[in-house]
């Protein structure tokens, strides 16, 4: 770990304390910070860089855990809003067919083949699954031979979920949506979008300053309150702002009480107020101010 500090060291990084440096590195992989000092970096040549004046390991750190703590809140909105995504996805098949195995038949989905690909998927799935009430119809059943939507669909991944959405057939898409009060493909961006966030989150990457590049949301246009707090700049519509704006929106439809919003703000605050981040920091999120958050 030394090679690793003297490096970070001739590079202009400030480290006071070399056993704190080098125990940081022994615990957190080099490159899994590295994401996080990339921003302090000035580029000398093609080979070489230097670090911004007043780098510290501190800084470096202070961020790697805040944005550890950040992803942690964000899953807390995205597990609310799949919970009820897949409810509602089951229980709307089920009901608009009359047919607790509306996820079978071919007929509700745009591409047979794509259907009949995702179908293997969940029946391998099933077939192995541990969940107590999966093994319970395997044991119990055997016709139909698999079991009911309303209780498979919770063996499906979110990307699997997002996928079977993606292909159902128009109106079944329109359905869906209009229970989260948007748009079928304003609503299938949005999906894709925290699906990504999903894993990030997951594999415990670097979320706070992340360019979402790959699955940029549709602007919507209504509610009106929602399209006037959506950031629409083409260079700061991939930040995680606009999503923390629709998991806040997804969050008040499931339950109008929650206060997700205000514990975001109150984590942001504390942050700051700690000197962890600062402003400049919540401006590569795409937050303006912490009084933009208040307006959610």
């Amino acid at each position: 770990m030394s090679e690793k500090v003297d490096l970070l060291k001739s590079r202009g990084m400030i480290i006071t304390n070399e056993d704190f440096a080098q125990n940081t590195l022994k615990h957190i992989n080099y490159y899994r910070l590295s994401g996080y000092w990339k921003i302090f970096e000035e580029k000398i040549d093609s080979e070489n860089h230097k670090y911004h004046n007043n780098t510290s390991i501190e800084r470096i750190v202070n961020l790697y855990l805040f944005d550890k703590k950040f992803r942690l809140l964000i899953l807390e909105a995205i597990e609310s809003f799949e919970i009820s995504f897949r409810t509602i996805w089951a229980y709307t098949l089920a009901i608009k067919n009359n047919d607790s195995h509306a996820y079978i038949d071919t007929k509700n989905f745009e591409k047979t083949d794509k259907h009949i690909s995702h179908l293997s998927d969940i029946m391998k799935n099933y077939s192995i699954s541990k969940e107590d009430f999966l093994v319970h119809y395997r044991t119990n059943y055997s016709s139909p031979i698999f079991p009911p939507i309303w209780s498979i669909c919770e063996s499906f991944s979110f990307g699997t979920l997002v996928n079977l959405y993606s292909n159902l057939k128009i109106n079944l898409k329109k359905d869906i949506s209009r229970e989260f009060h948007l748009d079928d493909e304003v609503f299938e961006s949005c999906l894709r979008n925290i699906n990504v966030v999903r894993n990030i989150c997951a594999h415990h990457g670097r979320l706070w300053n992340k360019k979402l590049t790959s699955c940029r949301m549709k602007i919507p246009k209504k509610p009106e309150k929602l399209y006037d707090l959506w950031e629409k700049s083409k260079n700061e519509d991939s930040k995680i702002y606009n999503t923390i704006l629709i998991l806040n929106y997804f969050s008040n439809i499931i339950d109008y009480k929650s206060k997700w919003i205000y514990e975001l703000n109150k984590f942001l605050i504390k942050s700051i107020d700690n000197k962890i981040i600062y402003v400049t920091d919540l401006k590569m999120m795409g937050i303006k101010s912490l009084s933009e958050l208040n307006k959610l």
